[in-house]
């Protein structure tokens, strides 16, 4: 391949390097995920790529993995090389995927079907004749329903992924996470916006995940078959609502195959009605006479008439294993009638009898080898010799390997867990009866010893889950402690609660509280799920316990537990000094828990407005995040709103835009962590009064939040949608955002969040004029925020809205007094915004007093402050009488007056001079005619995504497919000159395109 010629900016070069590969500015545009006209912007040097762009681009191009760095570095300087071009080499996912423990990958491995198995020709055929959404194979112990979906997914042509599951995987965060880890084995880098999820958002509930998840599926046109194995060893009833959703939702190219004992608590009476359901019992499993024949005589070799394979096959009732320990017990037998006659009854005796029967014909070494290795879940040959005692040198070397080697000839139920013949697992009923001979053989020391060795190699190898599952089996407390301390911070990065508690809970209180750091992994975990009285007692214990002497890092992690404690219970400036405290003892190589006290200093000084302290804590919280390799986003947008408050507004939409670059996928659409920037950016915008831009951008926000199922930021966008429509008095439109904020917020149990929804109410009825009952709820009020003499953070929202209701009821005594105790609070934290709002009611109460001159004066500073800010907002949240005040003001900031008179005529009826209107400029720019008009079908495009539907979502709407949906999003953009959805929606707005046509 040539080299292309050397320029001097990075555009020029990416164009020739395009060109090299044969590809199209679309074509490149489209498998990139971006608007052609952003990619056109790159090339003629307007516009730089953001990191994951560059990183889509090198992807796309194919370079190799190792100049991924070199080129991203060029991307954002906007440099080309001086001396090397990027050579092609195989794409390389351009996106981080799920990661498990490295042992974890044995679960992912679908094992080949065994040498002795038979083609369940009858069963197979069944399979493929009415493949539907759902195959569940549900049958007792050994009857091969893993050997049959072996058989399966090894036909020609079939596409597939394999999950076995365990108890570890009863829990839905981890359970999503190994899903989505089978997926990637064969669609690699599916999930990563649910990985990211889970990762980012540690509040996001499971169905959001799975959302994020199938919406990622349903890009791929690719068939393929996921089966669960053993998914009798999930009882959550939260994972069963996942699986339904994913079988009712999910994308058709996607069928699920699932192998269980019993049947799982699914809706399958609906399935069966909707024929998405196929089901193959243990009758359809059993073996025929023909198939006994060729398992017993053909494959086994044994000499048995027919008459004789006639009643082995009666008396296990066509059950595979009881054929199979049959088959061995027969093996070397001159006379196999008195044996046929011997065994009768359930399986589970017949499996017994059979049991008792092979392993009485096996040498005693095999024996003792096989009882012995039946506590590990996995086998290894180094892992057995640990387990058996062996030195693993000289003569010691290769025995359990060579044991592993004998078991496979024998065909004692050996199942392969990789291709390398490295892991292997027993089969779950041979194990069982081997766990429960063993028990029965041995006092229970020699089993616990079993289990501690076992414990000791793993942790020796670094599986310190496993290691800490063989711990705590064999009795050894201490070991597990330190195990769990290991662990902890990788559960705690990952958000894994559940499964943080689970270990935790089976310690020993007096081994959990004499572990400052344990112990605060443990406080933090209780406190976020929802168990504070709880994490409170286990903290006061450790607290006690510390001895006089106790370390710096020993005090410092149980600071940080208490101060996180004393967030939850409102005490916010006793958190923020607990917090600083905890800091300042941690050295800096307790990195993973100083990022949850960190948190906690940035939760608490926002709830106070200290907003140099919050932006402190969340900077801070970048840095150690990229330190550690992980994603930083929700701390860099806690640092885009801290500077926005701060009045720094330029900055702050800057760095927002450029997180929101971070969160969409390969087809332009939003991943769920898009709401983060997307809330921020709404309220930034409706501050400045650019109102078409922030309602199009809340609405983007909301309807991400929506449909992933977020909660919190599902009322974030509703209040600030409620909010806009408050300062353009657009009250019936708000009145509807208002009571779906109450009735959500309702659900939440939070005091602070209840508030907000309760003084939007408040605030809406006063400015529609039902002054009775405006006049209930300001009393109500009023009682509530005089019971204190400082009013509590989580009720400085409330009181907002209040000192708004008293203005419209003419109540200045009451505002004014509400102001200057919440004015001293704002401005003590820097957070310039409030003080703003602060001034302006103490202005128009101070008016109301006939104290004229000093409302003048206070209106005039506050003025000028909400001038540097660019803070149009607060004065048109107050009443309209604001009006009659400002032209007296107007030589303190003159363009900045006119701006927000021109507002309040444009929302009062009157129409603003051309001059005044705000970013007359950019607006007038807009209201150019387009140099080519959208047509029909693209207005119908834009017009669904402007209400926040997703490209399947538009293309099942207007029954087309979702490229052509790509294909018309592309153009939009290029016609409006924007780079993202929210820009073309509101650019869309200005230029009124999203008017629906006259009927």
């Amino acid at each position: 391949m040539s080299t292309p010629p050397l320029a001097d900016d990075f555009g020029t070069w990416l164009r020739r390097l395009r060109r090299q590969r044969d590809r199209t500015q679309e074509a490149l545009a489209d498998e990139v995920g971006c608007a052609v006209y952003t990619l056109r912007a790159i090339e003629a040097g307007r516009r730089r790529p953001s990191r994951e762009m560059a990183e889509r681009l090198a992807a796309v191009l194919g370079l190799p993995a190792e100049q991924w760095p070199r080129f991203v570095q060029l991307a954002r300087s906007g440099q080309a090389p001086k001396d090397e071009v990027p050579a092609a080499g195989s794409p390389a996912p351009g996106t981080p995927t799920a990661s498990l423990p490295e042992l974890l990958s044995t679960k992912l491995y679908a094992p080949p079907p065994p040498l002795h198995a038979i083609p369940r020709a009858r069963l197979l055929a069944l399979l493929a004749a009415r493949p539907t959404r759902l195959t569940l194979v549900v049958a007792p112990p050994g009857f091969g329903k893993s050997t049959l979906l072996a058989q399966l997914l090894a036909q020609p042509g079939e596409r597939s992924a394999w999950l076995s599951l365990d108890a570890d995987d009863d829990e839905p965060a981890r359970f999503l996470a190994a899903v989505i880890a089978a997926l990637q084995q064969q669609l690699p880098g599916i999930g990563t916006g649910a990985i990211n999820l889970l990762r980012m958002s540690p509040g996001a509930q499971p169905q959001a995940v799975l959302t994020a998840l199938i919406n990622d599926l349903r890009g791929r046109s690719t068939p393929l078959a996921l089966v669960l194995n053993d998914y009798h060893t999930i009882s959550g009833p939260e994972i069963h609502e996942l699986l339904t959703t994913l079988v009712e939702r999910g994308p058709p190219e996607l069928r699920l195959l699932l192998a269980a004992r019993v049947d799982p608590p699914l809706p399958l009476a609906r399935w069966r009605a909707r024929g998405l359901l196929q089901e193959l019992r243990a009758a359809d499993l059993r073996f025929d006479r023909d198939e006994a024949t060729a398992f017993l005589v053909d494959r086994w070799g044994l000499a048995l008439s027919d008459e004789q394979v006639a009643l082995l096959e009666a008396r296990t009732e066509g059950w595979a294993a009881g054929l199979q320990l049959a088959g061995l017990s027969l093996q070397g037998r001159a006379e196999p009638v008195s044996f046929l006659t011997a065994f009768s009854g359930s399986h589970r005796y017949v499996f017994d009898y059979l049991m008792t029967e092979t392993l009485g014909g096996l040498p005693a070494h095999l024996r003792a080898f096989l009882l012995q290795t039946s506590v590990l879940r996995r086998l290894a040959a180094p892992l057995c010799d640990a387990v058996l005692g062996l030195s693993g040198s000289g003569e010691d070397k290769a025995y359990s390997g060579l044991l592993l080697a004998e078991l496979e000839r024998r065909n004692l139920f050996l199942i392969p867990l990789d291709d390398g013949g490295r892991w292997w697992r027993y089969h779950h009923l041979f194990g069982e009866v081997l766990q429960s001979q063993l028990r029965a053989g041995v006092a229970s020391a020699e089993v616990a010893a079993l289990h501690r060795r076992a414990a000791q190699w793993y942790t020796a190898n670094g599986e310190h889950e496993e290691a800490l599952h063989h711990a705590l089996a064999g009795g050894a407390t201490d070991l597990a402690a330190e195990l769990l301390e290991r662990l902890a911070p990788i559960l705690a990065g990952d958000h894994a609660i559940p499964s943080l508690l689970r270990q935790i809970r089976v310690l020993p209180d007096e081994v959990l509280v004499a572990r400052p750091e344990l112990a605060a992994y443990a406080t933090w975990a209780l406190i976020e799920s929802g168990q504070a009285v709880e994490a409170g007692r286990l903290v006061a214990a450790a607290v006690g316990r510390l001895p006089a002497n106790a370390s710096a890092t020993d005090r410092g992690h149980l600071l940080g537990a208490q101060a996180h404690l004393a967030l939850v219970r409102d005490q916010y400036d006793e958190s923020k000094g607990l917090a600083r405290e905890a800091l300042n003892l941690l050295d800096r190589s307790a990195t993973p828990f100083r990022r949850e006290i960190l948190d906690t200093l940035n939760a608490a000084c926002d709830c106070v407005d200290d907003i140099a302290g919050a932006l402190e804590a969340a900077t801070a919280s970048v840095q150690l995040l990229r330190g550690l390799g992980q994603n930083t986003l929700a701390p860099e947008v806690q640092v885009a709103r801290s500077i926005a408050v701060q009045g720094r507004m330029a900055e702050a939409e800057g760095q927002l835009k450029q997180l929101l670059d971070r969160c969409t996928d390969q087809s332009g659409g939003f991943l769920p962590a898009a709401v983060l920037p997307l809330k921020e950016l709404a309220r930034l915008y409706a501050v400045r009064g650019e109102f078409i831009e922030a309602r199009a951008t809340a609405a983007q926000a909301l309807a991400v939040a929506e449909e992933y199922h977020l909660t919190y930021q599902t009322l974030a966008a509703l209040w600030t949608l409620a909010f806009i429509a408050l300062c353009r008095r657009e009250l019936a439109v708000g009145w509807e955002y208002v009571r779906r904020n109450a009735a959500l917020a309702a659900q939440t149990e939070s005091i602070w969040l209840r508030a907000i929804a309760d003084g939007l109410e408040g605030e809406f009825t006063a400015f529609t004029g039902d002054n009775d009952r405006a006049a209930g709820w300001a009393m109500r009020a009023l009682h509530l925020l005089n019971a204190t003499d400082i009013i509590p953070p989580h009720l400085r929202d409330y009181a907002r809205s209040c000192m708004n209701v008293l203005l419209v009821l003419g109540r200045a005594h009451d505002s004014l007094s509400l102001a200057t105790r919440m004015l001293a609070p704002a401005q003590t934290g820097g957070n310039q915004r409030q003080i703003v709002f602060m001034e302006l009611v103490q202005a128009l109460a101070l008016q109301g007093l006939g104290r004229r001159e000093e409302a003048q004066a206070t209106l005039e500073q506050a003025v000028r402050r909400a001038a540097v800010l660019d803070a149009v907002s607060p004065f048109l949240t107050v009443p309209a009488s604001i009006a009659a005040l400002l032209p007296a003001v107007r030589p303190a900031a003159p363009a900045f007056i006119d701006q927000v008179l021109a507002l309040l005529r444009d929302r009062d009826g009157e129409l603003p001079t051309e001059a005044s209107r705000p970013s007359a400029r950019r607006e007038a720019a807009a209201h150019q005619e387009l140099d080519e008009a959208l047509s029909e079908r693209e207005l119908e495009v834009l017009r669904l995504l402007a209400a926040g539907h997703s490209n399947q979502a538009i293309a099942d709407k207007l029954i087309i497919a979702v490229g052509t949906v790509k294909r018309h999003l592309h153009s939009i953009f290029g016609k409006l000159s924007v780079d993202s959805r929210t820009e073309a929606i509101a650019r869309a707005h200005t230029l009124g395109l999203l008017i629906p046509p006259a009927r």
